[in-house]
């Protein structure tokens, strides 16, 4: 018996209804495509049960008001949005995914819904969309760093370089055992999720703690760090202790040393105090993201979780996306509002359907002015004004029905428009809008509810924030003592799911689907991904139909005759440079199969551009760099994003961090980023291939354990094989092999091991097409 379930509602499906659908991972002949499951379309009938499931979108005056924060499904469908599925037989799950509605086809008194599923890897893509990094249209889109927000100094880029960081809290602080949280008032912390901090001198609390989570309010005159942790606490308020945090990579922010152009110089040049490419400038020192966290966010954001032991390594929580804007800048912002609350603001719609926020006393400039009464701003200028409003909230939301909005309304629109959950939550928004002589605006909350089947609850809790500042003003340097905005410093121009993909191109990653939680994805290495052990290889020979004609072919029939690993061009010095003498990018690697049939050339690249390394006579510190050189004079430049290993070195010459003449610090350690994991020893290196020159004297290391010989070498081995064959066979499966289909396990055929490529077209008690590669080596 076959069972088709949305949201886990069971749908009516016709009696001959045939599922067919194909299972992959992989696909052989394009190097960098990642398969995920899907049907072929599925046709259902427009039963009163299926009409109520979707919404009765088959009407033609169907309109219905959606909340994205609940199950896509009844009154709630919405057909541009995916709907969780699943397809069971005899009970047991073949397929769990996405649902989408491809279109309703009305036949005079006959109406049929056409839809398909896909896999959770291509439910996920769908949900990243168009996103990108930063700078959505809508800014709830864009990842959200701001907790990592932070004074502009010299200490604080010096502790990004420690494992241990100690910081003496002297301003007030909540400890609250009911909710496990930690109010720091008065300060940001540079903290991590996962990672673990001890506390001396509390009255109570002398212990060590385990995060679960952070929120960070930034504005400076309301600047708070509020912790979650896993252990108990206890209640009480203190002022004078010690917070020693254990960092842990692969989350937050860290600054290496790279060369960006004209920030290392002889001072002065007659006589040199402070030397050339020994002794650098602030601006050298820009703050990086890690590539863990990015590729964790991009995932969260999108509704879905996942599990990495590759993730998890040292090799990967040391990647970094380093800065890669001309300059270190930041806007120069004029401040219109300011302002917080001081107290829990409620609204029931008993009473009323909204409210606007009340904030206390808030800080204007001189052409706005604010109702306290009622909760709404004016501005008064003459000229309009565009406007970057930023918030954050904590927020309860209780209900029996209905929905919980909060949102920024003026006379031309809403903006950051944010849709409530169940429970307590913290919430940040920001957008943008201009504004007109004599517009109002305000900050709202409303519910949006039915009187007659339930009733609601929305109250904004005690500490909310709003800021409003200037947009698009003019880039100026940051100077000493300003606060990074983390969020401004992303990468601009990059899709999400482009930066995704490319971590899965750089190393070969397999992703699979979890059997039992929903949208979960695993994440592993296509050399960790299949299990060798021999016990948990299955024997697949009783279930080929031998009837059906049985194809062997020959991989030189599917393969390409060169394989090209590369990253993307880029104009810098050095990337130029090298291009022009090699007529190649930089740690390209091509393959030359040396198969006679095999003619094309298959090219695998990554939005990330390579960057070269770079060490001077008489000096110990290898550098990447990035700039231009124009008449022996260099000069900084917006780049194309790149990813970078980062390692603190320490031994070095004593050398010193400058800002113009004054010596910030003096160190015999420096915080390296570049494409070796070790500029002195690499045993790790993020090219494709081995780069035809080096600027810099290698002493010694492995220049051999790059990406393509690490994570892709022996997969081509074993597709470019003279004894590789594909075989593409008939077989009938049980709807309990379906159930446990692991691509990740062997399979033998006659005798012969293979690995599963694919399945085709299964539907239940039918025979299906099944692609298997011959095995060469279980291990290379």
């Amino acid at each position: 018996m076959t069972r088709l379930f949305i949201e886990n509602n069971e749908l009516d499906i016709q009696q001959d209804f045939s599922q067919q659908i194909t299972f992959a991972v992989d696909d052989l002949n394009n190097l960098d495509s990642k398969s995920t499951s899907f049907s072929k379309t599925i046709i259902l009938p427009a039963t009163a049960n299926n009409n109520r499931l979707l919404g009765n979108i088959f009407e033609f005056s169907n309109s219905n008001f959606t909340d994205d924060t609940q199950s896509n499904v009844l009154y709630n469908f919405n057909a541009s949005k995916s709907a969780k599925a699943r397809i069971e037989i005899n009970g047991m799950q073949v397929m769990k995914g996405v649902l989408r509605l491809l279109e309703i086809v009305i036949d005079g008194d006959n109406i049929d819904y056409e839809v398909a599923l896909f896999g959770e890897l291509g439910g996920f893509v769908s949900k990243v969309g168009a996103k990108k990094l930063t700078d959505n249209d809508n800014g709830v889109d864009d990842l959200d760093f701001s907790n990592y927000d932070h004074t502009y100094n010299i200490t604080n880029i010096l502790s990004t370089w420690d494992d241990v960081i100690i910081y003496p809290i002297t301003t007030s602080t909540t400890f609250t055992a009911s909710t496990k949280k930690i109010k720091i008032s008065g300060q940001i912390l540079n903290l991590q999720i996962g990672a673990t901090f001890s506390l001396t001198g509390t009255a109570s609390n002398n212990n060590t703690f385990t995060i679960t989570d952070i929120f960070i309010q930034p504005i400076s005159i309301f600047r708070y760090t509020e912790i979650t942790v896993a252990e108990n606490i206890v209640n009480e308020t203190d002022s004078n202790f010690t917070l020693t945090y254990n960092r842990l990579l692969g989350i937050g922010y860290i600054y290496p040393l790279i060369d960006y152009g004209n920030c290392s110089y002889d001072i002065p040049t007659n006589n040199p105090t402070y030397l050339s490419k020994k002794d650098y400038q602030l601006k050298a020192f820009r703050p990086a993201f890690f590539v863990r966290e990015i590729v964790s966010k991009i995932i969260k954001d999108a509704g879905y979780t996942f599990s990495s032991n590759f993730f998890n390594t040292n090799f990967f929580r040391r990647l970094i996306v380093p800065n890669n804007y001309k300059n270190l800048s930041r806007k120069n912002s004029v401040n219109y509002v300011s302002g917080s609350t001081n107290t829990n603001q409620t609204i029931n719609p008993s009473t009323a359907n909204q409210k606007n926020v009340l904030f206390n006393s808030p800080t204007l400039a001189a052409n706005i002015s604010y109702n306290s009464t009622t909760g709404s701003f004016q501005y008064t200028g003459t000229n309009p004004i565009t406007i970057k409003i930023t918030i954050n909230l904590n927020y309860t939301f209780s209900r029996t029905s209905g929905s919980g909005f909060i949102y920024f309304n003026t006379t031309n629109g809403q903006v950051c428009n944010i849709q409530t959950n169940v429970g307590t939550y913290n919430a940040t928004s920001t957008g943008i809008i201009t504004l007109n002589q004599n517009d109002n605006f305000s900050l709202v909350y409303a519910i949006n509810y039915n009187p007659f089947s339930g009733s609601a609850s929305l109250t904004i809790n005690s500490g909310a924030s709003i800021l409003i500042e200037n947009e698009g003003a003019e880039n100026i340097p940051y100077q000493l003592g300003d606060t990074i905005k983390m969020n401004d410093l992303l990468p601009k121009n990059v899709l999400q799911k482009d930066f995704f993909t490319s971590i899965l191109k750089m190393f070969n990653l397999m992703v699979t689907e979890d059997k039992f939680i929903d949208r979960h994805l695993i994440i592993e290495p296509n050399v960790d991904f299949y299990n060798t052990n021999s016990s948990t290889y299955l024997d697949w020979s009783d279930k080929v139909d031998r009837n059906q004609p049985i194809k062997i072919k020959p991989m030189s029939e599917v393969s390409a005759r060169y394989y090209t690993l590369k990253y993307k061009d880029d104009t810098d010095y050095y990337n130029d440079k090298y291009k022009k003498q090699y007529n190649e990018t930089y740690g390209t690697r091509t393959y030359d199969n040396q198969l006679e049939f095999a003619k094309d050339t298959e090219t695998t690249d990554v939005i990330f551009a390579p960057t070269p390394l770079v060490g001077y006579a008489n000096r110990d510190k290898i550098v990447s760099s990035i700039f231009k050189l124009n008449n022996n004079v260099e000069d900084s430049v917006e780049s194309v994003i790149r990813i970078l290993q980062v390692k603190v070195i320490s031994g070095v010459d004593s050398w010193k961090i400058l800002n113009n003449t004054t010596v910030l610090s003096t160190q015999t350690r420096y915080c390296y980023a570049g494409h070796f994991d070790d500029p002195d020893v690499p045993n790790a290196d993020l090219n494709f291939g081995i780069p035809k020159e080096l600027y810099f004297s290698l002493v010694s290391g492995a220049l051999s354990n790059n990406l393509f010989n690490a994570y892709y070498s022996s997969y081509i081995a074993e597709i470019t094989d003279k004894d590789s064959r594909l075989v593409t066979c008939k077989m009938k499966f049980k709807e309990s092999d379906i159930y446990n289909l692991d691509f990740g396990r062997f399979v033998f055929v006659d005798g012969v091991l293979y690995r599963l490529i694919k399945i085709v077209d299964y539907s239940d008690n039918n025979i299906c097409e099944v692609q298997l590669l011959r095995v060469i080596y279980t291990t290379y």
